[in-house]
């Protein structure tokens, strides 16, 4: 080979390898080139998952062969149009920003039912409910002539019983304007109204205590008599609630925020609460106490394998190994 031809062949491999060297750098701490914007990027990635799973992903209007759980890769900087469906479930959409170097985490993903059920809770004509710190139980007020008085729902049994009847406390006592703190142990309870309290244990049914006042109770369960609520769903979500419809909410600083539509009201809604424990929501239409549930995933095993410990017994399971979420109250009583 004459002299001339091998030093071209040696700059040319010279002049080769200074050119890729470069590119197998940057590839290899995650640099692409963006044919876009002509110019070398580090790729970003989208983390997926939802409950229920195996929902299909479009990704900018392309159906992507993959199903949740996914992890999203080499993706440029920029939006992304995303879509998730599944049959039988709303689906859900939002425009996802990756950056580089980053993980968009989208890992608690709920698709709700198409239809949601509106499920009722017992037959008794409620006019207000009030729930247990740790949403085992609830006292409902009961105000027709067959129903009237304070009755105990075991929520899990679904059984009820007659706890207190109107005639055993002043005329007028039972109102909206009363208020119900639960004991620790969820055994009793103190009802209060302007002033007068009285102490009713669940061992005893229409015995009550004339007690002065409460001392030291700590959180109760949140009943919003309004129109407009919002409660935790999880670390990242809340539940926003207006007259008309129930939206999950994503925030925090963190996380991808977005908003999806989960179901809206029946007309004549009032009174409700969250059990996020459970994810049940509850409320009154009429003079009937519904429940709508929102537990999907690895909620809804948990509420399965609650009933089922429940299931042909009368002791409550204990989940205070489970959740932090008491009431307590000391009581001083009247002479």
């Amino acid at each position: 080979m004459p002299v001339a031809l091998r030093l071209v062949l040696f700059y040319f491999f010279v002049a080769l390898f200074l050119i890729l060297l470069p590119i197998f750098m940057l590839s290899s701490l995650g640099y692409r080139y963006n044919s876009a914007t002509h110019s070398f990027q580090r790729l970003g990635m989208i983390s997926l998952r939802t409950y229920p799973e195996e929902a299909s992903i479009t990704l900018n209007k392309k159906r992507l062969k993959q199903k949740t759980p996914a992890k999203l890769t080499n993706l440029f900087p920029g939006k992304y149009s995303l879509l998730l469906e599944k049959k039988g479930f709303k689906s859900w959409s939002e425009e996802v920003e990756v950056r580089s170097n980053w993980v968009t985490q989208l890992e608690s993903i709920f698709l709700f039912p198409e239809k949601m059920r509106f499920l009722p809770v017992t037959d008794l004509a409620a006019a207000s409910f009030f729930p247990s710190p740790k949403s085992r139980k609830m006292v409902i007020w009961g105000k027709s002539s067959e129903d009237s008085g304070l009755w105990l729902l075991n929520l899990f049994l679904e059984e009820e019983t007659l706890i207190l009847e109107e005639n055993q406390v002043p005329p007028g006592f039972f109102s909206r304007d009363m208020e119900i703190y639960w004991s620790k142990n969820e055994r009793s309870i103190v009802i209060q109204k302007k002033g007068q309290c009285f102490l009713l244990n669940f061992k005893k049914p229409n015995h009550i205590v004339n007690v002065k006042n409460i001392i030291g109770f700590d959180e109760e369960p949140t009943v919003s008599q309004g129109t407009e609520k919002t409660f935790q769903f999880d670390a990242n979500k809340i539940i926003s609630l207006n007259q008309k419809h129930a939206f999950l909410r994503q925030v925090g600083p963190e996380a991808v925020g977005y908003t999806q539509k989960i179901f809206s009201f029946p007309a004549g809604w009032k009174q409700i609460y969250f059990d996020s424990q459970f994810k049940q929501l509850y409320f009154i239409q009429g003079s009937r106490l519904m429940r709508v549930n929102l537990a999907y995933g690895r909620f809804s095993k948990l509420m399965e394998n609650m009933r089922e410990t429940m299931s042909g017994s009368v002791q409550f399971f204990d989940s205070r190994d489970l959740f932090d979420h008491s009431a307590s109250f000391g009581l001083s009583q009247s002479s």
